[in-house]
């Protein structure tokens, strides 16, 4: 029997991980809700999980040096839930 890994993202769950570590503290309300909205439309693929990084970190007070993997790194092992199906 062979499986495939899938990924679930909800958006109160990427709100949680915005509020924990200050994220998305310099973005208009319009704009957090269409990344909302993206994350709501979108699976966890890598390239959703990078534009919803960039997209935080575009509207976020982090250090200059504040990489585009960490982020993805944060969003994966916070909001990222990760199960099996027989394929």
């Amino acid at each position: 029997m062979k499986y495939k890994m899938m990924g679930h993202w909800d958006v109160w769950e990427i709100r949680k991980m915005c509020i924990q570590h200050e994220f998305y503290t310099c973005g208009t309300e319009k704009q957090y809700m269409n990344m909302m909205n993206y994350v709501e439309t979108h699976e966890p693929t890598t390239e959703a999980i990078e534009h919803v990084a960039k997209d935080i970190i575009n509207h976020s007070s982090v250090e200059d040096d504040f990489s585009i993997t960490y982020m993805m790194y944060i969003i994966v092992n916070e909001v990222v839930k990760f199960f099996f199906v027989e394929q």
